[in-house]
């Protein structure tokens, strides 16, 4: 914008003070955590597992992580946009398992409506289950734009829907990295390890380091139910009464990793936008999901990872979204004064 000269000094002020603003990229209903820190190192072991996690982590650049992954709330609405209207993307997208949530049972169709279970209070903050990566991928594009309700417009933004297809020799031809100028995508395996594991502060101020399991620390999370002394994730413990699903998002408050994540154990196992093992048929995920036990105390560690299939999703993944970081915008300011 260019600034007229024979403004008076109380005028000129109004355009030399910025702030922090959400235009272009809302918060929408979400909490941010700002990954700062740029050009930190990567993480170079031990790698027990062997899974391609040594040299990532290093993000040269900064980005947001939603605080918490998405509730079944905010994920109803996105289902609910499109799925009423459309059979095909009721069978393709809405087809999932969220513990909070309800097939309408007062609609007849075409397709499907969802409604939160009306027995659960929490049912909003529940996390969502059997999450595909089409379909997040479809849910950044539409984020993207704005919450369109037009599914011609959530076809690009993010992620290119025309790529969703198959090799024809057991892999898939998705795009995988999003694309230049998204606003919202599924997160890299580095931004992920970043956002959990590493700490720019870990050995003292400004002297950063990885830790080995989540929630700033090289011991593994304790189990336990919310409230229970010294609980820190829903997984490794026994919710086969309950439902795998059935503590909701946020209910550990204290256990954060470095950047402020909650549920990076327990919640759902979150997608990653990766191949696993760099092969084209399955999508990465890690996170150790509620209620799993079995998998010993490394199921935490920073070397752990799981995938998923590209098109159908798995009943312990869900998703935690990246963002850009919203550039600063102009602001008004009124200020006394004379020329």
């Amino acid at each position: 914008m260019r600034i007229p000269s024979t403004l008076p000094l109380s005028l000129l002020l109004l355009f030399t003070l910025s702030a922090p603003a959400t235009a272009g990229v809302p918060d929408y209903d979400f909490q941010w955590s700002t990954i700062s820190d740029p050009g930190n190192p990567g993480y170079f072991g031990p790698n027990d597992f062997n899974l391609g996690r040594l040299g990532r982590g290093d993000v040269d650049y900064e980005y947001r992580m939603s605080t918490r992954e998405v509730s079944t709330a905010q994920w109803i609405e996105f289902i609910n946009t499109f799925a009423p209207d459309s059979a095909d993307f009721a069978n393709k997208h809405g087809s999932f398992s969220s513990f909070g949530a309800w097939f309408d049972p007062s609609y007849s169709g075409p397709g499907r409506r969802y409604i939160l279970n009306p027995n659960n209070p929490e049912a909003g903050n529940l996390p969502v289950s059997r999450m595909s990566f089409r379909t997040a991928a479809l849910y950044m594009n539409w984020l993207h734009h704005g919450k369109p309700s037009d599914l011609a417009l959530i076809q690009d933004g993010a992620y290119e829907a025309s790529t969703f297809g198959s090799d024809g020799v057991g892999g898939f031809t998705d795009q995988i990295v999003h694309s230049p100028g998204a606003k919202y995508w599924i997160p890299t395996v580095s931004e992920w390890l970043k956002a959990v594991h590493w700490d720019p502060n870990k050995h003292g101020s400004g002297q950063g380091g990885w830790w080995t399991n989540q929630y700033s620390s090289d011991e593994s999370p304790t189990p336990g139910f919310p409230g229970e002394p010294g609980a820190m994730t829903s997984a490794g413990i026994d919710l086969s009464a309950q439902g795998a699903m059935s503590i909701p998002l946020g209910s550990y408050p204290d256990a954060q990793s470095p950047w402020g994540l909650l549920d990076t154990s327990g919640g759902e196992s979150e997608m990653l936008a990766a191949w696993w093992n760099d092969e084209h048929n399955l999508i990465a995920n890690d996170g150790q999901d509620a209620g799993r036990i079995g998998f010993g105390e490394r199921a935490d560690e920073i070397n752990s990872i799981g995938s998923i299939s590209s098109e159908h999703g798995a009943t312990w993944v869900g998703l935690r979204i990246a963002s850009a970081v919203p550039a600063p915008a102009s602001v008004f300011v009124l200020c006394g004064g004379t020329t």
